[in-house]
C-alpha cells in the first residue's frame, strides 16, 4: 500500500518547538484516518482472539518511545497519542502539530492500518463498511 503524503509548512511562532501547518486538504484526510484508525483498533480490542489481544495490549500499554503526558503522569500509549491529538484538533486550542511528533503519528497510524488490512485478509475480520485509512507520511510543501 502507498502511503498518502500530509503536506505541511512549517510555521513562524515564538515558541521553543517547531510547529507546523498541514494544508487544508490533507488535514482533512488526516484527521479522518486518526478517527477511523483508532474507532477501528478501540472495537478490535473486544476480541477475543489470543492475537489480536496481544494487539490490545500494544495498542493500549504505555511506551518510552513516546512522549509523557505531563496533565496525567504517565507515558502515552499509542491509543492516548491518537485521541489527544483528535482532542485537540477537533475540541482543543492547540490545532498544530510539532515537528518532533509527526515521527510518532507515522509510526502509530502505519502499524495499525498495516495490521487492519493483514486482519481483514487473513483472520477475515472487517468492522468498518466504509473505511478511511491510509498509510501516511508528512512531508515539507515547497
Amino acid at each position: 500500500m502507498n502511503k498518502y503524503k500530509i503536506g505541511y509548512t512549517v510555521k513562524d511562532t515564538k515558541s521553543n518547538n517547531t510547529y507546523i501547518q498541514m494544508n487544508q486538504n490533507d488535514e482533512g484526510i488526516f484527521l479522518q484516518t486518526i478517527l477511523s484508525v483508532n474507532s477501528y483498533m478501540q472495537e478490535l480490542c473486544l476480541s477475543n482472539d489470543i492475537d489480536i489481544k496481544e494487539l490490545g495490549k500494544w495498542y493500549r500499554s504505555p511506551d518510552k518511545k513516546y512522549p509523557y503526558n505531563k496533565r496525567l503522569e504517565r507515558r502515552n500509549t499509542p491509543e492516548t497519542m491518537l485521541a489527544g491529538l483528535i482532542n485537540n484538533m477537533l475540541f482543543g486550542n492547540q490545532k498544530n502539530l510539532s515537528l518532533e511528533q509527526l515521527p510518532f503519528y507515522e509510526d502509530i497510524i502505519n502499524t495499525c492500518v498495516e495490521v487492519i488490512e493483514e486482519l481483514r485478509t487473513v483472520k477475515k475480520i472487517d468492522l468498518q463498511s466504509r473505511p478511511f485509512m491510509t498509510k501516511i507520511v508528512f512531508g515539507l510543501d515547497i
